[in-house]
């Protein structure tokens, strides 16, 4: 149950390359939106670079992805990231 929903629901998680659909993933909508998602981004990038090492890899989401253990991951494994961010009292004082 999601209580933002107030109703049963799923967040599926799907990963494209392209058009190309890599993962599709259903999670649960008790569970927070980006639970597993670093780590099925971590398979995907060994992956990758098991056989194309020189290939770009930008993760791309919405706020759920904005979370400090996936964005270090990122850094850490230079895999460039666009994310949302949350609307948040400072962000709302800013574009005010």
């Amino acid at each position: 149950f999601n209580r933002y929903y107030d109703h049963h629901c799923y967040f599926p998680l799907y990963v494209f390359c392209g058009r190309h659909l890599l993962v599709s993933y259903l999670r649960t909508s008790d569970r927070s939106d980006s639970r597993h998602s670093w780590a099925i981004l971590a398979l995907l990038v060994r992956f990758i670079r098991q056989y194309w090492p020189d290939t770009r890899i930008v993760l791309r989401g919405d706020s759920h992805f904005c979370r400090p253990r996936m964005l270090n991951w990122c850094d850490r494994h230079h895999v460039d990231y666009i994310v949302g961010i949350a609307k948040n009292s400072r962000l709302l004082k800013e574009v005010g």
